[in-house]
This record gives structure tokens, C-alpha cells and sequence, in this order.
């Protein structure tokens, strides 16, 4: 959830900045203010103003557009009203209002770098990205200080691609403050796009050291623990974030698959059940049940008929055609699991079709299921392909520690 300060909502693209202490101090600051500063606005405009601040913080947010209203109605010159009532736009997703108060705040205060950063939050929330980056920039120029600014551009270089110049305004606010563990998890993931791994393992392991409860943390270093092919320690953190976030649907999806390469079909399905179950319009959890429930070597866990209506539901959700041949693959193999070998053939034969159509050469493993099924034999996958070096509890949430040192 975003949190809110300077009367600024703090929306990050890939974590939310927790600014609580800035947002009390700027709210009693702006209180102060406006009790023994009144000649600067109408008194009465003054106590709309403060209804205003007290509605949102009860998050009462009708009464406060209503009072934020009252208040510039009664001083059109008030700048502040205007970038809070925004404030409170943009909480109820009205993004366009939101933009028009932070402009006409602008307008009326050029100096206002509480609305060139929230207006910078909305621009990124409409995929304004230049427009944003440019608030962002303005809001720096205010404060060079502002580790938050830095971050927020960062994210946007981010979502541009620009990973040069995103780790260097993450790395920027991470030398402001170096406890602020978003920059850290930030940067990790512009150090992962790069190949950077080491560096992304270690800015994740720092988000974790400062913030054990980061449960995107965990489960971005499980990742990175998977490319470094250490299962065991990708299982762990992957747990970690179950733990901290029973909803993290791609923590059970990731687990759910290394579960399968260990032969832990029961768990695999289990996961990918309550993978689908977070995210029913995930059209790649229905695939890999569909092939546990197709291909699973220990009959126990194969289901024909299942399989084949997890399999056609992926196909219904899938809308690239890459995806598409690979789990039209997964469909023939349901089929063939069924017994209905006839169309797993002529599903199998377009599957090929469509990867000729695709420039991909290298289609052995294809042709030897489509073997298969012409002799009506199911296509089985091999053995569990990974050793466990760790023994993990029954309710898979809890896991030996492993050495977090990196």
C-alpha cells in the first residue's frame, strides 16, 4: 500500500517508501504554520484546511476533498489546499484531478516541491514516464537531499531501461541514507536485468540485513539463488516469502517448480493449486499442473482428464504466440494421458507447425512425443532431476536456516 507524506503519497513501481516520521512532522509543521501564521490565508480557509488534514488521516476522504474545497473556495490562492486535495485524487484513483490540483498548485507556487514530486507519482502511474522523470528532476533541484526523489526517478529509469542511470539514482539516495532498504532492493534489480549478479545478491541480502520482512527481497534473492544453481537456498527464501506474504503468488509458483525437479509432486501440485488460486488469470500455473498431472512419473499424481482442463484453460489465457506452441505441447501430452491419443496426435502435429513457423530448429523432443502417442503411449517426464541437501517440514512453510552471508 502507498504511504503518504509532506502530505505526499510515496508510490513506488517496485516498493511502496515508508515515510511515516516525515509525514507527522510535516503535518504538525504545516498545523503550526497555519495557527500562529494566519495572515497568510483567510482564517476560515485556514480551518478547512486543518478539517482537511484531519479527514485524510482518519482516511474520512470525502470529508476531506469536501473541506480541501471549502478551503480554496474561500482563498484560490492556496496552494497547499490544492496539492493536498490531490493528494487525496490520487488515493481514490482519480488520476486526472489528481494532476489538475498539483498543476494549479505549481502554478500558484512555482516553489512547491511537494507537488512537483507528487505530480511525478501520478505521471509514472499514467506511464508518463518523461513527464515524470522531469517532476522528479525539479523536486532534486528543490533538495538535493531527497533520498526519496532519487529512488522514485530511479524506478522510472528503471521502467525506461535506462539501468545506468537508474542505478545511479539509487545508488544516490543509498549514500543519503545508507539504512534505506528500497534503494537497496531497487538497485538489485537493475544490477539482475544487467547480469550483475553478485552485486544484486548482495543489495538483496543488505534489503533483508535492514529489513528482515522484505518479502520481495526474499523471493527476488531466490531467484538469483536458482541462476546459481543452489535449489536448496532458493526453496528457503522462497518459503520466507510465503511466510511473510501468504499471497505471494510467484513465491508458490516459483517453489511449486522446484518442487517438481525434486519429485515432490504432492507439494508441486499443492503450491500450483494455491498459485492459481491467488492469481486465476496466471495462464502459466495451469501449465505446469497440467504437465505434473500429465507427465508426473508416480501415477499417484497423474490425472488425465484434469490435466486436460488445466491445459485447455492455460491455452484460453494465453495470448503470445511464443507461449502458445509450448503449451499446446502441454495440451497433446494431456491428451495422451486420457487416452485420447488421436488428438493428442493432431495437436501435437499444429504444435510443430506453429514452431517451424516460429524459426525453431531444434525439434527432436517434439517429434519424439508425437512418436509416442502415434504407438498411443503418454509421454512420462524423467525422474526427479535434483538431489535435496536439505529436509524441509511438512507444512513446507518453515526451513532450515541456511548461511545468509554474502
Amino acid at each position: 500500500m502507498p504511504e503518504h507524506a509532506r502530505m505526499i503519497p510515496v508510490i513506488s513501481f517496485l516498493m511502496p517508501v515508508n515515510r511515516m516520521k516525515k509525514r507527522i512532522a510535516l503535518l504538525l509543521t504545516a498545523f503550526i504554520m497555519l495557527t500562529f501564521c494566519p495572515v497568510a490565508f483567510g482564517q476560515d480557509a485556514v480551518s478547512y484546511y486543518q478539517r482537511g488534514i484531519t479527514w485524510k488521516i482518519k482516511r474520512e476522504y470525502k470529508q476531506a476533498i469536501e473541506a480541501y474545497t471549502k478551503a480554496i473556495e474561500l482563498d484560490p490562492n492556496f496552494s497547499n489546499a490544492y496539492n493536498n486535495r490531490g493528494i487525496v485524487w490520487e488515493i481514490q484513483g482519480d488520476y486526472d484531478r489528481a494532476v489538475e490540483d498539483y498543476s494549479k498548485a505549481i502554478e500558484l507556487d512555482q516553489l512547491n516541491a511537494a507537488a512537483y514530486f507528487n505530480r511525478g507519482i501520478v505521471w509514472r502511474i499514467k506511464d508518463e514516464y518523461d513527464r515524470a522523470i522531469a517532476d522528479y528532476t525539479k523536486a532534486i533541484e528543490f533538495d538535493q537531499q531527497d533520498k526519496e526523489a532519487y529512488n522514485n526517478r530511479g524506478i522510472v529509469w528503471e521502467i525506461k531501461g535506462e539501468y545506468d542511470r537508474a542505478i545511479a539514482d539509487f545508488s544516490q539516495a543509498i549514500e543519503l541514507d545508507n539504512k534505506y532498504a528500497d534503494a537497496y532492493y531497487n538497485r538489485g534489480i537493475s544490477w539482475r536485468v544487467k547480469g550483475e549478479y553478485d552485486r544484486a545478491m548482495a543489495d538483496y541480502t543488505s534489503t533483508i540485513e535492514l529489513d528482515p520482512k522484505y518479502a520481495d527481497a526474499h523471493y527476488n534473492r531466490g531467484i538469483l539463488w536458482e541462476i546459481k544453481k543452489e535449489p536448496d537456498r532458493a526453496m528457503t527464501d522462497y518459503s520466507k516469502a510465503i511466510l511473510l506474504e501468504p499471497r505471494h503468488v510467484k513465491a508458490y509458483y516459483s517453489r511449486a517448480l522446484i518442487w517438481k525437479q525434486y519429485g515432490e509432486y504432492e507439494r508441486a501440485i499443492e503450491d500450483l493449486g494455491k498459485s492459481i488460486e491467488l492469481n486465476p488469470e496466471e495462464a502459466e500455473s495451469y501449465n505446469q499442473l497440467a504437465l505434473v498431472l500429465a507427465t508426473a512419473p508416480d501415477a499417484l499424481y497423474r490425472n488425465g482428464n484434469a490435466a486436460v482442463e488445466m491445459a485447455e484453460k492455460s491455452i484460453e489465457l494465453t495470448t503470445s504466440t511464443e507461449d502458445m506452441a509450448r503449451r499446446m505441447d502441454t495440451l497433446s501430452a494431456a491428451y495422451a494421458e486420457a487416452g485420447r491419443f488421436d488428438e493428442a496426435v493432431q495437436n501435437q502435429e499444429k504444435t510443430i507447425v506453429l514452431l517451424q513457423r516460429q524459426g525453431v530448429s531444434d525439434l527432436e523432443k517434439y517429434y519424439h512425443r508425437l512418436a509416442l502417442y502415434k504407438e498411443n503411449k503418454p509421454y512420462r517426464e524423467q525422474e526427479k532431476v535434483l538431489e535435496k541437501t536439505l529436509e524441509y517440514t511438512k507444512d513446507q512453510q518453515v526451513l532450515p536456516a541456511v548461511n545468509e552471508n554474502y
